[in-house]
């Protein structure tokens, strides 16, 4: 996204200097006459400017993945939309998806992972493009079981879709585990955020809380998020 505001950001100011320019006659040293029109050395860096910047705003960057974690019913279906949405800003060559069994995955399905690989298979990504991993039941598994499997792939550049909120968390868990030295350093990852509710934002202060303290006591297995999680929902409706 700040790609391409750059690029629209050279796009505008190219055209407000070349209008300043042929208002005030500043050409410096003149490269082509034609009777009238006069275009110099100024011009001609305008004119490069702007076509660099539409080059810019209208390029893809390139991933080699997107990661689409489970959440509620409703962001199960929120998630796959917007990571196909994304396609429209990033070549992405893989998508993983990443959430255990729960209370709430629809009937039919072995886990989360797989309600999320249907959602995306409906909305056009091929089936053979799709990781799932199907055994996380928090914020911390969906990252280190996700990296187990696109290691073994060779990807190093992710983009991840979630609420704001959640995306600060799964930086931190990434980033403290990149010091533990669990996932390596040349690990890229970007964040593709959804919209996000009070009830996620409000959700978000004991689940931060229930992360540092499984990332202090590196613990392997915690549970109490996806615990916090079904709570929430039970008083609340659809949560994060």
């Amino acid at each position: 996204m700040m790609r391409r505001r750059f690029g629209w950001f050279l796009f505008a100011l190219s055209i407000l200097g070349i209008l300043f320019t042929l208002n005030y006659n500043i050409t410096g040293y003149s490269v082509f006459e034609a009777g009238e029109l006069q275009i110099g050395i100024w011009q001609v860096f305008l004119f490069a400017l702007m076509i660099a910047g539409v080059l810019i705003a209208s390029s893809r960057i390139s991933l080699d993945a997107i990661i689409v974690p489970s959440g509620s019913p409703e962001r199960n279906k929120d998630r796959p939309a917007r990571a196909v949405d994304a396609l429209k800003n990033y070549k992405v060559n893989w998508y993983v998806v990443s959430g255990g069994k729960t209370p709430s995955t629809p009937k039919g399905y072995k886990n989360d992972a797989e309600y999320l690989k249907t959602q995306l298979i409906e909305r056009g990504i091929p089936e053979d493009r799709i990781i799932v991993e199907g055994g996380s039941a928090n914020s911390v598994e969906n990252i280190l079981n996700s990296y187990k499997l696109m290691k073994e792939k060779g990807i190093k550049s992710v983009g991840i879709v979630s609420s704001p909120g959640h995306l600060d968390r799964i930086a931190e868990i990434i980033m403290s585990y990149k010091k533990k030295g669990e996932i390596e350093n040349d690990f890229k990852f970007c964040k593709i955020g959804t919209d996000e509710t009070l009830k996620e934002k409000v959700y978000e202060v004991p689940a931060r809380m229930l992360t540092d303290y499984q990332l202090k006591k590196g613990t392997k297995q915690l549970k109490s998020e996806g615990f916090l999680k079904n709570l929430y929902m039970k008083l609340f409706g659809n949560t994060k």
